[in-house]
């Protein structure tokens, strides 16, 4: 049974209303996806040229993109949805104990793993062609930044002006730019040499306004082209192919470089992977960062590659018994430059594990797509976590996680011509329909 076919099983999915079966409601996820994107980019477009913004102005796009999200969820609500509700009851319940035990509520902390079972069960409304169809002109909208920042730097910088939009809307200080010359977030220039040093640019950010997060949208964009590979046209391979290394160049990133080498290398061995390999991933991982970090003598307190793995190995010791456990609020300051300390001081060492083993586990390997997205994404995530909890930002997560849902409600066990010709058409035209 193809993708196409078979992205939803009969069998197990509740009627739903005939208006809502109508394909000209298909559009609704895709907005919600690409307005995750790019709405950061339109509120600093507004305060650069009409009128400052605050972070309240962030707040309620976000809340209204989520609640957007889950109006449409419930509304077409299918049974596999259910375990994922089941998981934003966990992170409320954790949530509410924090809170007993700190005195203290952060919305953040509750709004970090909300992304997951939001656009996870998003991605489960959507069909094969939408889902390529948002990809593909997410990538283009994201290359046009490029192409805008490298062509003409001053008129970005007067676009967006992101010096102020970050001083505005996430409390910045001038002084937290190294380079107060520039209008440009404040890893837009390195203290070292460029990673492509024959890309004589500063590092770029396109839609984003910051380069981390580019990076980790090349590393996204890598496990999308390495999964759906069989199943895309000619031109949507080629572009996607140029589109990543334009990407990977222009963001300079060390880690979305090394993670976007070992998704090809794992998608390229994936038949002799053992099933659901991505259990070990993480702790692999960190395990593999201790050893480094030990064997190099690698110091913290620089703000680079090296410098994050050691700051994550030298927390990793410090944590006692209730940063482990989530019920202390110690070293939220320390935890800003590891994604993994962050998440264990603010969801504790067992929800960082039940939503590991969600991920995993949440999707079947029902094709080699599904085991190849789903090994890419397990190697972005637990590399991500060594330097940063950027990864969480819903610029990212959306895509990510709209692509895995589609696959965690796709029944697919083999990918035929049929398919590809559909993905193929729906890659041409965003609205055309599923056959």
């Amino acid at each position: 049974m193809a993708i196409a076919a078979a992205h939803r099983d009969p069998s197990t999915r509740e009627q739903v209303p005939a208006e809502l079966s109508n394909d000209r409601y298909a559009w609704i996820p895709v907005a919600i996806v690409i307005a995750a994107v790019v709405f950061n980019a339109v509120i600093a477009i507004l305060n650069a040229n009409v009128r400052p913004m605050t972070a309240n102005a962030v707040i309620l796009c976000e809340v209204a993109i989520l609640g957007a999200a889950h109006a449409y969820v419930l509304a077409r609500f299918d049974r596999p949805m259910l375990l994922w509700y089941a998981y934003i009851g966990f992170v409320l319940a954790f949530a509410t104990m924090r809170v007993l035990a700190t005195g203290t509520f952060e919305p953040k902390f509750v709004r970090d793993l909300l992304m997951i079972p939001t656009f996870v069960m998003l991605g489960m409304t959507m069909t094969l062609p939408r889902v390529v169809g948002c990809v593909l002109v997410l990538q283009a909208v994201v290359v046009a930044g490029i192409v805008l920042e490298a062509v003409s730097l001053r008129a970005f910088e007067t676009l967006f002006m992101v010096k102020e939009y970050y001083i505005n809307t996430r409390g910045m200080f001038s002084d937290d730019f190294t380079n107060e010359a520039s209008g440009l977030f404040v890893s837009a220039t390195r203290p070292d040499a460029r990673f492509y040093p024959f890309f004589d640019l500063h590092r770029m950010s396109s839609i984003f306004l910051e380069p981390v997060s580019l990076g980790h949208f090349a590393t996204i964009m890598v496990c999308f082209t390495v999964a759906f590979w069989p199943l895309l046209g000619m031109a949507a391979r080629a572009f996607l192919i140029a589109s990543i290394v334009l990407t990977m160049f222009a963001s300079d990133g060390r880690a979305a470089t090394m993670s976007a080498v070992l998704i090809i290398l794992a998608a390229a061995f994936g038949r002799l992977l053992p099933r659901n390999i991505a259990l070990v991933v993480l702790p692999l991982i960190l395990a593999f960062t201790v050893a480094v970090v030990v064997a190099a003598d690698f110091k913290t307190g620089t703000d680079d590659f090296q410098g994050r793995l050691a700051h994550t190995q030298h927390w990793l010791a410090m944590l006692e018994i209730q940063d482990y456990l989530g019920v202390s609020n110690r070293f939220l300051p320390e935890a800003e430059d590891s994604g993994i300390i962050y998440l264990i001081v603010t969801q504790s060492v067992l929800g960082v594990i039940a939503m590991w083993l969600l991920i995993v586990l949440g999707m079947p390997e029902d094709s080699s797509v599904h085991q190849r997205y789903k090994n890419g994404i397990c190697l972005y995530i637990g590399l991500a976590m060594m330097i940063s909890f950027s990864f969480v930002t819903i610029k990212t997560a959306a895509p990510l996680w709209m692509i895995y849902g589609f696959l965690a409600a796709a029944t697919v066990r083999s990918v035929d011509d049929e398919a590809a010709r559909a993905v193929t058409r729906g890659s041409r035209e965003l609205g055309s329909k599923e056959p």
